[in-house]
């Protein structure tokens, strides 16, 4: 193409790009200096023209920059950031991952400021002062000094890195970190605007999902509504709404729902859909999960061994976490025996007041997601160029994967091989080939097919649910 100088058309705008601008420069040259120059690339005019073009091309790239920075679909880092701002929402700031150590050594040790490492070379701050007991332990949580998601594996945080206190002898994690979360892309950001200029659209449902996701720590969301005057596929009540919820805090959810349901819509509808088993362990305080992830609220459907003991639909004393989720549960009236079985709806149902009707309260509900651990055993074989960082990108890109599905989404089992090969440098010259691939809900996966989840289910995975080894 012939040199053009920057203009902005239908297309947007357009610039030129260094070859089109040297050559018009060099043209230029040879117009005032006469055609009979030499500006072969070895010309010393060649040379001062390159670099004068250079300078021009990168100015014209910066103008380019500039100008996209004012579209959500091309604005990156702080461009994109501003224009959130001008609907309301920000970029999710990375959070800093967490992991219980048993700090060991001489009673009465003091230890200020302590720090420990893991094997992988990341440091883990102790509370600013911990002291160790009669005991000679003491269990506390240490923050990751990385943001993001840090994973250390069991027995990993065993380095005494930083220590004022001779007394700090031993350190060590019976159990994983809890991963922080990255701090969020452009790409996911850009996705949350686009939904979230859905909130003054026609329609409630689009308006409901949009608000839910510009709520802090609010990660995923899945709304299905059942228009029709019978129970839904999945099981849903008629003329209902049924909000699946990751993260975010009970009343704000509640409200944003309230908001922007229909009138007369019912939120409850999953009540009975939705449920799950918990267990006595001594007393109506105390009540353990026993066969379900991510138990989070104590509504009583039923008391499946001791009938006589609950009454159907009471609260149970307690409090259960599910992420950032937290729902305080209260104390029932009648006393349970240890090794009752209960049957609990996972719903979370909040009463709204309506300032505009007076105080009117209206109970609102929602499910909060329940983690459904996948997991995944894949066997490779090592080509040239295969190294124990390829093992570790492999099980990282499947891992990736598997935590970005939507709420309620299959996984899909071609997809996992899909995602490991997303783990090669070079798709001409592969580095690894795939032997075999079995997926599964439950532990020592065999299943070669989809992976369908429930409604309120959304995929998990870490490296112990992920192994990847080399054949």
């Amino acid at each position: 193409m012939s040199y053009a100088a920057p203009s902005v058309g239908p297309a947007g705008l357009s610039i030129a790009y260094y070859p089109d601008i040297l050559a018009d420069n060099l043209q230029g040259f040879l117009n005032v200096y006469g055609q009979n120059q030499v500006v072969d690339p070895s010309s010393a005019i060649y040379q001062l023209l390159s670099i004068i073009s250079l300078k021009q091309a990168d100015c014209n790239a910066g103008l380019q920059l500039a100008y996209n920075q004012r579209s959500p679909l091309y604005a990156v880092g702080a461009g994109l950031d501003q224009l959130c701002k001008l609907i309301g929402i920000a970029r999710r700031q990375a959070t800093f991952s967490t992991v219980t150590l048993t700090v060991g050594g001489v009673s009465g040790s003091t230890i200020i400021n302590g720090v420990a490492e893991d094997v992988n070379g990341y440091y883990w701050n102790l509370p600013n002062t911990v002291t160790i007991p009669l005991g000679l332990s003491i269990n506390v949580s240490a923050t990751c000094a990385t943001p993001g998601a840090v994973v250390a594996e069991a027995g990993q945080v065993s380095i005494i890195s930083q220590s004022n206190s001779a007394g700090w002898l031993t350190v060590t994690n019976s159990s994983p970190s809890t991963p922080g979360v990255d701090v969020e892309s452009d790409s996911e950001l850009r996705a949350r605007f686009a939904v979230s200029v859905a909130v003054p659209s026609l329609t409630l449902l689009a308006g409901t999902k949009a608000d839910l996701l510009a709520l802090t720590d609010v990660t995923r969301v899945n709304v299905l509504e059942n228009p029709t005057s019978s129970t839904d596929a999945y099981g849903n009540g008629a003329h209902s709404l049924t909000c699946v919820v990751q993260g975010g805090t009970v009343t704000e959810i509640a409200q944003v729902i309230y908001d922007n349901r229909g009138i007369g819509c019912n939120t409850q509808a999953a009540t009975g859909n939705v449920t799950t088993t918990a267990t006595f362990t001594s007393g109506a305080s105390t009540i353990t999960v026993a066969s379900a992830t991510g138990l989070v609220v104590g509504q009583m459907l039923s008391d499946v061994t001791n009938p006589t003991a609950i009454v159907p639909g009471t609260a149970i004393a307690s409090t259960y976490v599910l992420g950032s989720t937290t729902v305080p549960i209260t104390v029932p009236t009648a006393a349970a025996h240890s090794g009752d079985t209960i049957n609990f709806t996972l719903m979370v149902t909040t009463p709204v007041a309506d300032a505009n009707m007076g105080g009117q309260v209206t109970n609102i509900a929602y499910v909060p997601a329940v983690p459904a651990p996948v997991y995944v055993t894949m066997t490779v074989h090592g080509l040239t160029g295969f190294t124990t960082t390829t093992l570790a990108a492999i099980q990282t890109a499947v891992i990736a994967y598997l935590n970005s599905l939507s709420i309620g989404e299959p996984v899909v089992y071609s997809e996992l091989y899909g995602a490991a090969l997303n783990a090669r440098s070079n798709p001409d010259v592969p580095a690894f080939s795939i032997r075999s691939v079995a997926s599964a809900l439950t532990p020592t996966p065999t299943g070669t097919i989809d992976l369908a989840l429930n409604f309120y289910q959304v995929s998990e995975a870490t490296t112990s649910t992920v192994l990847v080894t080399a054949v």
